[in-house]
């Protein structure tokens, strides 16, 4: 396999939402190797059920089954004390400042944070029973449990900022041998006591290597798997082996490209007197070309493929969405663009990133506010200073672009992150409280699973309708297989799932 770009360690405290993680993780509550709809929904894999609840939805309490071991050369069964740990490690205060906010209602998690007690007093391990402690009702604790970064891990498992490497881990697979940006390899895990599939008994993972490099060790029979092909390969890739073309309808489709639950979006900033007026953030919501900013967003060795364009806040294929159609993803007509402007002429300032994919949306966007008579001033900044400028008060920027990898997934993640600090801990820059908002948002946390997913549905579609931000797109995987693989299944949450791929017949 071939595989070009960032990576980011083994260590799952550290991961992105990736296949990796999902090959090699086992959490208490997983999702299962198949499409949409059914990953969405969770269901047990270390623990023996669905957690109980007391105290008014405050408590839940998880049996640890027995039979998951570790992988070698550890061996050690799974215990209760793997998943506690797994919370210290996440929200240990040696680590960045807000890592783990999606944590942040379980009793204790701020002390601990804080560095002001040495155990989080609400994550309470004995032997195979695991409790946790919540300061408010919320049923988002297992969807949130779901997320990768709950691997279980040995007990004794260091604390490192940067992360620590080769880990044990209890899932389908183990990372068998890891050289940073050369070379790794998964095996198949001996003690794995699930049910989820591993074909190949080992992946051997070639990172030293380029796009195009990629794409032609799968080409000439080198490789049989390459993630994120060169971005002016993929129309051509798609044509000659993607799902419409002929290889696939003969059984043989061999490029895959499927949406990830990535948001890329504009922040308005409310505290400056241009979008203070909600008639001037709904006149920019509807200028903007989302096809057209989602069409320059591949980010070389990041993502492949050009995103999914979208105007809402809860991605495709997750718990929460409902597709309302809110604004033209090509940009409202002119007639209308004329009714939202105004008629005067107006200035404002985007920050972005200097990344290409950003400087092309920037130029995007430029062009579409310039139809509402907006001069749209584009300054643009690396990764680090673009989100401290961001953060920093009175810096004068009245657009921003911002991009987020969900906590866990579930559509109250997006909604709550965004636009409810007392729930979930953060705000979203530039934004102004809103009371009777997070009162709706703090209600929906206390909703069953269904209940609550209509109830994101119909704030997302509000927020969407009110232009409290801009939802442009979500990114989206590439990959690129060898005519002899096959089985793929491509898991929204976390692409390509690794263990279900297998040798054609």
């Amino acid at each position: 396999m071939a595989r070009p770009g960032f990576f980011g360690g083994t260590d799952p405290v550290n991961f992105f939402v990736d296949p990796y993680q999902y090959a090699t993780c086992a959490p208490l509550l997983n999702y299962p190797d198949r499409p949409f709809p059914a990953e969405a929904r969770y269901r047990p894999e270390v623990a023996a059920a669905m957690p109980t609840l007391s105290d008014g939805g405050c408590t839940y309490r998880f049996r640890v089954r027995s039979g998951f071991r570790f992988s070698p050369p550890s061996g050690a069964p799974v215990t209760a004390a793997a998943f506690r740990r797994a919370f210290e490690r996440l929200l240990h205060p040696t680590r960045a400042r807000g890592t783990g906010g999606h944590m942040g209602d379980v009793v204790g998690a701020r002390a601990y944070q804080a560095g002001r007690a040495k155990r989080i007093a609400g994550v309470i391990a004995r032997g195979n029973r695991l409790t946790i402690r919540l300061r408010e009702p919320s049923t988002t604790l297992p969807a949130r449990l779901a997320g990768g970064v709950f691997c279980a891990v040995p007990q004794n498992t260091p604390i490192k900022v940067a992360g620590v490497e080769q880990i044990p881990t209890a899932g389908p697979y183990y990372f068998a041998s890891y050289a940073p940006k050369r070379r790794l390899v998964l095996r198949r895990n001996p003690n794995y006591g699930g049910t989820r599939p591993a074909r190949f008994r080992a992946i051997d993972v070639d990172l030293d290597v380029t796009e195009a490099a990629a794409e032609a060790a799968v080409l000439t029979g080198r490789a049989d798997y390459a993630t994120a092909p060169p971005a002016g390969r993929l129309a051509a890739l798609d044509r000659r082996y993607g799902a419409d073309s002929a290889a696939a309808r003969t059984g043989h489709q061999r490029y895959f490209s499927g949406p990830t639950p990535n948001l890329q979006f504009f922040v308005f900033n409310k505290r400056r007197p241009l979008f203070a007026r909600r008639s001037a953030r709904l006149a920019a919501s509807a200028a903007l070309d989302r096809a057209a900013i989602a069409a320059s967003m591949p980010y070389p060795s990041i993502v492949g493929a050009p995103g999914r364009a979208t105007d809402q806040f809860v991605p495709y294929g997750l718990p929460g969405f409902r597709d309302v159609a809110v604004h033209p993803l090509g940009g409202a007509d002119p007639a209308t663009l004329e009714r939202l402007s105004g008629g005067r002429a107006r200035r404002a300032v985007l920050y972005t990133c200097n990344y290409p994919p950003c400087l092309q949306q920037g130029r995007v966007a430029r062009r579409n506010l310039a139809a509402i008579g907006i001069d749209l001033e584009v300054k643009a900044f690396s990764f680090a200073e673009h989100f401290k400028r961001l953060g920093t008060s009175g810096e004068p920027w009245d657009l921003g672009y911002f991009g987020w990898i969900p906590g866990y997934a579930d559509g109250m993640d997006y909604i709550s992150s965004f636009f409810a600090p007392s729930v979930s801990g953060m705000s979203l820059l530039g934004s102004v409280p809103d009371a009777a908002l997070e009162r709706r948002i703090r209600a929906a946390t206390r909703l069953d699973d269904a209940s609550r997913a209509r109830a994101i549905a119909r704030i997302d579609a509000d927020l969407a309708r009110s232009a409290a931000a801009v939802p442009v797109a979500t990114t989206a995987t590439t990959d690129f297989f060898s005519d002899r693989i096959g089985c793929q299944v491509h898991q929204p949450i976390y692409g390509i799932s690794l263990g279900a791929l297998c040798v054609r017949r």
